[in-house]
């Protein structure tokens, strides 16, 4: 049973460093639909659109829902709790994600950071309004499949699929300009938001010269200059096993362990001034004081191995105010 849950561990840890994180932006029309979809093949990745998520709200949200969920009446925060619960998911971890259509503004973007969701690499597809409008009049969508084609340049092979195509009315030259002018309003905006990790590219190329540009990029690393130092908080009622985990992690990526219990024991042994004050506290068999804790744990994690290695910690924290002081405490909050 440990073996299980330290091999679903380090997978949890290999992927999350390896796995795509990709946000798709673009006006209308722009392509940035088809383009998702063969990366994601490639990639094999998580493709998520808001539309798509709606369908399948977490019993937990229903709830904080209006009487008619769209798109468009469901508030940025709750946005946002939606996505997290859908990112927590297994696959996403492990194979990463997708994103299309979401954010379409600012506070939508604020409002995903806020949670930590932060992706990789952040794809601007561009374009004048001019071609975007000229593209959207011959668009066509698989009724079925909801696969999306044009009659110009992307003509399906398939006879069925040609009788299955349909125009839809958002994709007018009226509603067009709309669309477009709702765009540009809010794009600067998430722009913003992303600066250091986003890429624009030129949407009026062909496919396949827009698809090998964006591979290309979302394909590489973002570089940077930090170290990466695991910093791991592991949960579980007693008997669980964390210890036992924590040591094959320990063991696996050379990271020290910080068992609190055992660092209240140390100061208390080398009677450290903080150890003298919670004495008292261990030997009436009482809760140490948040502040001593914290104060310990401060000086435990700013020490030379835990800043260079990492660190797995076990037996804290225990409450919602502790796992709040040590996620505020800059530097110290858990990666994972």
């Amino acid at each position: 049973m440990v073996s299980e849950i330290f091999s679903f561990f380090a997978n949890l840890l290999y992927f999350s460093f390896i796995a795509p994180k990709i946000i798709f932006l673009g006006p209308p029309a722009s392509g940035r639909h088809t383009i998702a979809k063969m990366l994601q093949k490639k990639l094999n990745a998580i493709l998520i659109e808001p539309e798509e998520l709606l369908r399948d709200i977490p019993s937990k949200l229903k709830d904080k829902l209006p009487v008619n969920p769209t798109v468009n009446n469901i508030s940025s925060a709750l946005w946002a709790q939606i996505y997290e619960e859908r990112l927590k998911d297994f696959d996403c971890i492990r194979r990463g994600w997708i994103l299309v259509d979401f954010p379409m503004n600012r506070e939508q973007t604020l409002a995903l950071q806020a949670k930590g969701i932060c992706p990789r690499h952040v794809v601007c597809l561009e374009a004048p309004d001019t071609v975007m409008i000229e593209r959207a009049a011959g668009k066509r969508i698989d009724s079925k499949t909801k696969d999306i084609y044009h009659i110009t340049w992307n003509i399906p092979n398939s006879r069925d699929v040609q009788e299955r195509l349909i125009q839809l009315e958002e994709n007018s030259e009226k509603i067009m300009g709309l669309r477009l002018k709702e765009y540009r309003r809010n794009i600067d905006g998430i722009k913003d938001c992303f600066k250091s990790i986003l890429r624009s590219f030129n949407a009026d190329q062909p496919l396949n010269d827009v698809y090998s540009q964006v591979y290309a990029y979302t394909s590489k690393k973002p570089r940077s200059v930090a170290p990466r130092t695991p910093r791991i908080v592991i949960l579980g009622p007693t008997g669980s096993g964390r210890k036992t985990v924590a040591m094959q992690v320990s063991r696996k990526y050379d990271i020290p362990i910080v068992s609190i219990p055992t660092l209240i024991k140390q100061q208390i042994v080398n009677k450290t001034p903080a150890g003298i004050s919670m004495k008292p506290y261990v030997s009436r068999e009482s809760l140490v004081p948040d502040s001593l804790l914290m104060q310990i744990i401060r000086d435990r994690l700013s020490q030379k191995d835990c800043v260079t290695k990492g660190w797995v910690m076990i037996g804290f924290p225990r409450t919602r105010e502790q796992a709040e002081s040590l996620a505020r405490t800059p530097g110290l909050a858990p990666s994972r």
